[in-house]
């Protein structure tokens, strides 16, 4: 798994450079260089405690919510829940709430539960689209279909 990965999965964690060097087997030396990287882009936030430094997410930066809708639609769109779901779908729109992601599928229902992942993920099904929809679609990223109004 990628370093960034973690904070992905775990958006609102801070971790360690010994602790992230354990998790992804790299040498603390390494773990420290992608991390310092990523900071400087402003995608993570560094501040030290204890003598030692600590990363965070920066929920505010495009370029982190980026990686995180990369990351998060593949671990969905890897799923055998995802691969029905297109089957049957018009629409399934990706949301993420940070403590789990929404998909929002247009058309008939055709599973109850989404396969367990890295995160947790809700499934809302609609038969139509309506203005409190359309306003999530808006809001979200369409990762399968086409949308007709």
């Amino acid at each position: 798994m990628d370093i960034i990965e973690y904070f992905v999965r775990e958006p609102k964690r801070e971790f360690y450079v010994r602790q992230l060097a354990k998790l992804t087997k790299k040498s603390p030396t390494t773990v420290s260089k992608y991390l310092k990287d990523y900071s400087k882009k402003g995608v993570l936030v560094c501040e030290e405690k204890f003598n030692h430094l600590l990363f965070r997410t920066n929920l505010e930066n495009e370029e982190y919510k980026d990686l995180r809708n990369f990351y998060l639609s593949r671990y969905v769109k890897n799923t055998k829940s995802y691969e029905i779901l297109t089957k049957k779908s018009e629409v399934i729109i990706f949301i993420d709430r940070i403590d789990h992601v929404e998909l929002m599928v247009i058309g008939p229902c055709s599973i109850n539960k989404f396969e367990k992942i890295a995160i947790d993920v809700k499934l809302h099904y609609h038969s139509t689209i309506n203005k409190k929809l359309l306003d999530e679609i808006l809001n979200g990223t369409k990762i399968f279909g086409t949308i007709k109004l």
